[in-house]
């Protein structure tokens, strides 16, 4: 047989292998893949998911008011290119809780090309969040959202929750890359890992979180920070840091703070025990 052929043989047999190991939904804002979009995500975590959502509007409240998903393999949730709106239509619904399977470790959640609108919740709750991350230890997955856009929301954005973590974990455990934070009136970001810590451990190893080449626009713009680590790259606008634990870490690099009116009494960055760098 001829080794081009062979060739070709070999590709067309990997090309099938690869493919066998994921499943790609196509979501569409008019039909029951939308609807279903809970069912869709839990019964298909055998292999990776990929979930494309090509139309560039959906109303997110449709939902209920929390949609709680398990997540055991790879998982990407991709809007188009030019950028797919999730509107809430000012209502408390289709919080998204992701479960991370202490079966499966490492796995990575990808959330791009996204705009978060107009989660408005009549009155304010505190364990209220438009995602949730909830894991027994933060080495047992990544998150990743790219170029992504959270804006008009009066509700908390994201909460990271652990339990525990007794492993030392160099990596981030939540990235934002690319992503636009505009006009913000609750917490950014809420980092709590519950486990306890001697002050012999190092700080670095708990819950931690990078945000690179992001833009912060007019927001209440708090990040909460407790026995967690946030790093911050390349970064313009002001931002409202606040941590009341002695675990807190933040490293701040290459960015540029001006224009700053911090809509709060205190002051941009407030810490007790946080360490600055």
């Amino acid at each position: 047989m001829d080794l081009k052929v062979i060739y070709i043989y070999i590709i067309l047999i990997l090309y099938f292998i690869s493919e066998s190991y994921e499943k790609e939904f196509i979501i569409r804002n008019s039909d029951n893949t939308f609807i279903n979009l809970k069912k869709i995500i839990n019964d298909n975590q055998n292999e990776e998911l990929i979930l494309n959502f090509v139309d560039s509007y959906y109303d997110m409240s449709i939902h209920d008011y929390v949609v709680e998903v398990t997540i055991l393999e790879n998982t990407i949730i991709r809007g188009n290119i030019n950028g797919t709106l999730f509107d809430y239509n000012g209502q408390r619904r289709c919080s998204m809780i992701f479960l991370i399977s202490n079966i499966n470790k490492g796995k990575t959640v990808i959330i791009e090309n996204i705009i978060f609108e107009n989660y408005i919740p009549k009155d304010y709750n505190n364990n209220n969040q438009i995602l949730q991350i909830k894991s027994e230890s933060s080495i047992n997955y990544y998150f990743k959202f790219n170029n992504c856009t959270f804006r008009n929301n009066n509700q908390d954005i994201l909460s990271v929750n652990i339990e525990e973590n007794k492993n030392i974990f160099d990596d981030f455990s939540v990235e934002f890359n690319h992503c636009n934070f505009l006009n913000n009136s609750q917490k950014i970001l809420k980092l709590y890992n519950h486990g306890r810590f001697s002050e012999k451990d190092p700080y670095l190893k708990y819950i931690k979180v990078k945000m690179k080449n992001c833009t912060f626009i007019n927001n209440r713009g708090l990040f909460y920070i407790i026995k967690s680590s946030l790093s911050i790259e390349k970064y313009i606008n002001n931002v409202f840091i606040f941590s009341i634990d002695k675990y807190g870490y933040i490293d701040i690099k290459e960015s540029v703070f001006e224009n700053i009116n911090v809509k709060s009494n205190y002051p941009l960055i407030f810490g007790e025990y946080l360490t600055v760098k």
